[in-house]
């Protein structure tokens, strides 16, 4: 969710000053601050395979809602669902070339 909060808020803020900080939020709804979301990212760069099973999972979520947005507004369809798998086989060939 820190993720998404620092996406939606680079590409708003740009255009709308009355963004707020997103990640504080986040920050507020799992009860941590940016010290424990430090050591979180610390650990998780030391044990990528578990990080890559978390983006599964939220691969997974992702797309189940996009098929569910296409079936729902099919002329709306973008190439959004494609994106997500793009950066998720990106990610498994970083994996795999690190297990190497």
């Amino acid at each position: 969710e820190i993720i998404l909060a620092n996406m939606v808020q680079q590409k708003f803020t740009k255009k709308d000053s009355s963004v707020k900080d997103l990640k504080l939020l986040v920050y507020k709804k799992y009860k941590v601050d940016s010290i424990l979301l430090k050591k979180t990212t610390d650990y998780y760069s030391r044990h990528p395979e578990e990080l890559a099973e978390i983006y599964d999972e939220i691969y997974a979520e992702f797309k189940h809602k996009a098929d569910s947005l296409d079936k729902i507004m099919p002329h709306k369809k973008t190439q959004k669902t494609d994106k997500i798998k793009i950066k998720k086989e990106l990610l498994h060939s970083k994996k795999l070339q690190k297990n190497q």
